[in-house]
């Protein structure tokens, strides 16, 4: 390794809800407007943080949409699985292609992707059952090899329960556990509309849903830029669907 990291763009995404139950297209009219935003960024690597599809009975043809649109990008694509989607026996994703350059991690227990031309690891853990048992980081105990070091999951952030001694809520994940990762940058779905929830030394959020329906709000995605001189960066992109902008 040399003393200096390299500069690396990231954009991610989340709960993009693509599916018959999501509106006539919408679904896809929103992811589309993220690839109009990764087509204009051209970032190092694209992160798809969970719910791409609203449920896990969809249509061949929003799988096909799907296959062929992430072929179409010059750069490595890694995806997670949400509660929509979840990666159990019945999971859209044993329906889905991917093309060489995407990913699906698939490790119940979490799994360490590498990027070795970015000095760059994701350690990343798939949504297989969403119940109040699951804890999304409860397994993440990788050793840091790269100097960049991503975590990419779906999952409930709760800052009340240490405090109050309620229930965990499905897929919960807390202050101290983000503190305790150590990640450069933690990125999250679940939540629809942007919020940052950094706690420690470690910046996360939730990008938002890129559906204004979704989000109740404008659609958004977030550019993610680690560098030595800035440190982590995160802007949050307002997109539109193509018939919008």
């Amino acid at each position: 390794m040399t003393n200096s990291r390299p500069a690396v763009t990231l954009v991610h995404t989340s709960d993009v809800h693509i599916g018959p139950d999501s509106g006539p297209n919408r679904g896809r009219d929103a992811f589309s407007a993220v690839l109009d935003l990764v087509e204009q960024v051209r970032p190092d690597l694209f992160l798809i943080a969970g719910d791409l599809f609203d449920r896990n009975r969809v249509p061949d043809a929003d799988l096909r949409f799907v296959e062929s649109s992430l072929a179409a990008l010059a750069l490595p694509v890694l995806l997670v699985s949400g509660n929509h989607d979840s990666l159990d026996a019945g999971s859209v994703y044993h329906r889905l292609a991917l093309p060489p350059n995407a990913r699906l991690i698939a490790d119940e227990e979490g799994e360490v992707i590498d990027f070795p031309d970015l000095d760059l690891e994701v350690w990343g853990r798939p949504l297989v059952d969403h119940h109040p048992g699951y804890r999304p980081l409860a397994s993440e105990r990788a050793a840091r090899r790269r100097r960049w070091r991503i975590g990419l999951m779906h999952g409930h952030f709760d800052d009340n329960v240490p405090r109050t001694g309620e229930p965990f809520r499905s897929s919960t994940i807390t202050p101290a556990e983000i503190a305790a990762t150590g990640f450069d940058y933690l990125a999250l779905g679940h939540w629809h509309v942007p919020t940052d929830v950094s706690h420690g030394d470690v910046k996360a959020h939730y990008p938002g849903s890129p559906d204004p329906y979704q989000a109740r709000a404008a659609g958004h995605a977030a550019v993610v830029r680690l560098s030595e001189a800035r440190g982590v960066e995160v802007e949050l992109v307002r997109v539109a669907a193509r018939e919008d902008a």
